[in-house]
């Protein structure tokens, strides 16, 4: 029986299909990630209030020995290059992506009519498989190319900043509506 080396395979199927994220991609991971500094900053300023009346920041920033614990602690959530912040923005796309994937699920099971639970069940099994995949395929994993793509993108001026975030914004609101019209449809197809 003749014996595969794992590591030359998963070579072989990365050399078939090279992860090259277009810039767009790009620029929606930016503003989902601009999003997720933001909601850090909020999250992390209410905890640190309740450090600094309790005395935990002092004792923090003594032991990690930096000045500015708070600011630091940011500093390294925020990190374009290994973040949390990044990480869940990579999450929350992966989210988008799975609720697409259901959408086309919901309208397929809709037009056909089906009242199968499991059809519905193992369609959404195969629907979360296919969104990690595909989160995965365009997941931004080139640093020198995302960070790149992520400088520029920061010194862009302050409205094409706020006309970016809008599209993303409306694009991240449309992609829930289809969601929910899409479930709508399916449950009220189900029904008659």
């Amino acid at each position: 029986m003749a014996e595969y080396n794992i590591d030359l395979v998963i070579k072989k199927i990365k050399q078939c299909f090279p992860n090259k994220t277009p810039e767009s991609i790009n620029h929606f991971y930016y503003n989902i990630f601009r999003f997720q500094c933001f909601t850090q900053y909020l999250i992390a300023y209410s905890i640190y209030s309740v450090m600094k009346v309790i005395g935990l920041g002092r004792l923090m920033a003594e032991r990690s020995e930096k000045e500015n614990w708070d600011e630091y602690l940011i500093s390294v959530l925020n990190d374009p290059k290994r973040g949390i912040s990044l990480y869940i923005a990579g999450i929350n796309v992966g989210l988008f992506v799975f609720l697409l994937v259901l959408t086309v699920l919901n309208v397929f099971c809709g037009l056909i009519q089906a009242n199968l639970p499991k059809l519905w069940f193992y369609g959404m099994l195969v629907a979360v498989i296919l969104a990690v995949v595909i989160n995965d395929y365009t997941a931004p994993t080139d640093t020198k190319k995302y960070l790149k793509d992520f400088k520029r993108f920061a010194s862009m001026s302050k409205t094409e900043k706020h006309k970016s975030a809008l599209l993303t914004f409306l694009i991240v609101i449309g992609i829930c509506s289809i969601f929910v019209g899409s479930f709508i449809f399916y449950l009220r197809s189900s029904v008659h």
